[in-house]
């Protein structure tokens, strides 16, 4: 069962949702057709979450841990996190083309 408060961020696929827990420190990924959950997993006050841009994983903040994370929507684990600065809250997906380098400073 899950922590009883209101989840604070959440991703939506057309089979699976994910939603996070801020004040639990938790993301876990619901099953749409059943609502049954995946394993918890522990996220240090998770803020904010969006789908990856391949559609596989969903990306969070993890604010108290100065990173981002992202979970699998099949499996429900944490793939990767990636450390970004101070208190990080909502998360946007970007493409950068390969080869792009930022314009002259001046």
């Amino acid at each position: 069962m899950l922590p009883e408060q209101l989840h604070d961020g959440a991703c939506l696929t057309l089979d699976r949702n994910l939603v996070t827990g801020t004040m639990d420190d938790y993301a876990t990924v619901l099953d749409r057709a059943t609502l049954r959950e995946g394993p918890l997993v522990p996220a240090s006050k998770p803020y904010w979450a969006t789908v990856s841009g391949d559609g596989r994983d969903c990306v969070i903040s993890e604010s108290g841990a100065d990173q981002v994370t992202a979970i699998n929507f099949a499996t429900g684990q944490k793939v990767a996190s990636v450390p970004v600065g101070d208190h990080p809250q909502r998360v946007r997906i970007g493409h950068v083309p390969q080869g792009w380098t930022p314009p002259a400073a001046g």
